[in-house]
């Protein structure tokens, strides 16, 4: 498997928070893959399950929600039979997570300017819930990763407030994971390791972001698709070897337990410090 594409991500460097922003093409990153019908499907069972999570819309947010639906009619993003337009702004973003593959969340600013989660689609989280996240500005989204904001936090406010309508900004950040499930809802209680967990069966659980100001009002879409790579296939590469065994040595004990990783931080960087025999 070439993993080349997240060397970047795994530099040879200690853990830390980055600003690190690319520009790439918001279409381009909705637009469906080889894995498309097996994922679409997957979205439209949790889309349909009785106790879905996936999907909300504030109040405040229909105005996101028409634009964000007018901007995907351009981009031409079909790969399941096209259903009548929705009527409501809740049904729109459904059928947003039924024909695209990333999860997206539509944020706008309040009177301070600060950005608020105001709708969103997401089928797949990393151990959080969306309607647990409605309504809140992203300062206090974040606040819950230790250490974040008083690093970068001032730095992720400008930056969505000064980009423009047009372009595309990308993004991606790690965890580890039990668990290839796509779905890990904290409700689901996939993501369970201990210090008896192997490296063997743990997986790398990779979001790719990408952020873009919407066409014609002020709001930002914020896409999320999800990568899972299998720990020994991490083993292989030199330089993602080497550079997660950097990030796991130096991570501050309170971001390990933030990502759940520190009883089993001793055998990741035993597996990690092994040569493949591949």
């Amino acid at each position: 498997m070439d993993l080349s594409h997240l060397h970047e991500l795994f530099p040879d460097a200690d853990f830390g928070f980055s600003m690190k922003m690319r520009e790439g093409s918001a279409a381009a990153f909705f637009q469906p893959t080889s894995s498309s019908d097996e994922i679409l499907a997957e979205r439209a069972r949790w889309l349909s399950a009785a106790d879905s999570d996936c999907a909300a819309v504030q109040p405040d947010g229909e105005q996101l929600v028409r634009s964000v639906w007018k901007l995907a009619e351009t981009w031409r993003v079909h790969r399941v039979p096209a259903r009548p337009d929705p009527s409501c702004s809740l049904g729109k973003v459904t059928e947003l997570g039924r024909q695209w593959e990333p999860d997206c969340l539509l944020l706008a600013p309040d009177n301070q300017g600060q950005f608020v989660l105001q709708a969103g689609c997401v089928c797949f989280p990393s151990g959080w819930s969306l309607s647990e996240k409605m309504g809140h500005p992203l300062e206090a989204i974040h606040g819950i990763v230790p250490g974040l904001n008083p690093m970068i936090g001032s730095r992720i406010q400008t930056f969505l407030t000064k980009m423009k309508p047009g372009g595309g900004w990308r993004r991606s950040n790690w965890g580890i994971s039990s668990s290839p499930e796509r779905n890990q809802h904290p409700g689901r209680r996939i993501n369970q390791m201990n210090s008896d967990t192997p490296p063997e069966s743990m997986w790398l659980r990779i979001e790719h972001q990408v952020l873009t100001r919407l066409p014609d009002c002020d709001g930002i879409l914020f896409g999320i698709r999800l990568e899972n790579v299998g720990m020994p296939e991490f083993q292989q590469d030199t330089i993602l070897r080497a550079g997660l065994r950097r990030a796991v040595v130096t991570m501050p004990d309170v971001m390990a337990r933030y990502k759940n990783i520190e009883a089993i931080r001793p055998a990741i960087l035993k597996f990690l410090g092994k040569r493949s025999e591949s």
